[in-house]
């Protein structure tokens, strides 16, 4: 089932073409709590310059929708079919103000990402979007999250004995796979890597404050 969050704060920072049928728009916005927990990172506040890791990092994208903030430039409102969002990278500054400008203690956190578009049309709405409505706006993303391993097709599970029932074509790769391939982390290694995740972040951010 298709999943939805938005992106606020949006910035069309760049545009561009793989070939003549795949276009590709590089976005920033502001990295929020509903972010985070919609594509299952740990908690990164503070943190600079990190890079999600798989699953997490590449997402099948269904569409994306993009409502500028100004009232005088709905107008220029678009929804474009998406096939992924990826390259995910957090960037954290200090938010500099009043007159003279110096570094405060506040500091904003944005996440950069790219965005692939498989019709042809897509590059020309885009390059539309930059020229005529390129300030903040909110961006709704429609987006699948990576299937767990329970929920590879083909597989059934008897919800009672908990006993995986797959299918000969199934059996027959496992007995092919590799001696250490086809390993998953337990639940339990996975609260234990998100543990360790967030008390990298913790450090980086206690580092940051020090630096200061």
């Amino acid at each position: 089932m298709a999943q939805k969050v938005t992106a606020a704060n949006c910035i069309l920072k760049s545009i561009g073409r793989k070939d003549a049928k795949e276009a590709y728009a590089k976005f920033k916005f502001q990295c929020t709590r509903a972010i985070v927990s919609a594509f299952d990172w740990p908690d990164i506040t503070g943190a600079s310059e990190w890079e999600p890791g798989a699953p997490h990092d590449s997402f099948r994208c269904h569409f994306v929708e993009i409502i500028p903030n100004a009232p005088e430039l709905r107008s220029h409102a678009m929804k474009l079919d998406a096939a992924t969002i990826s390259d995910f990278r957090i960037q954290t500054k200090a938010k500099k103000e009043g007159k003279n400008a110096i570094k405060a203690q506040k500091r904003v956190v944005d996440v950069l990402c790219t965005v692939r578009f498989n019709s042809p049309d897509a590059l020309a709405y885009l390059e539309a979007y930059k020229v005529n409505a390129n300030k903040n706006s909110e961006m709704l993303i429609s987006y699948d999250m990576p299937p767990v391993q329970g929920e590879i097709d083909g597989t059934r599970v008897d919800v009672q004995s908990g006993e995986v029932h797959a299918t000969e074509e199934q059996r027959q790769a496992v007995l092919e796979m590799p001696a250490d391939e086809g390993n998953q982390p337990t639940h339990a290694e996975k609260v234990a890597r998100k543990r360790e995740e967030s008390k990298k972040f913790a450090d980086l951010r206690e580092r940051a404050k020090k630096e200061k």
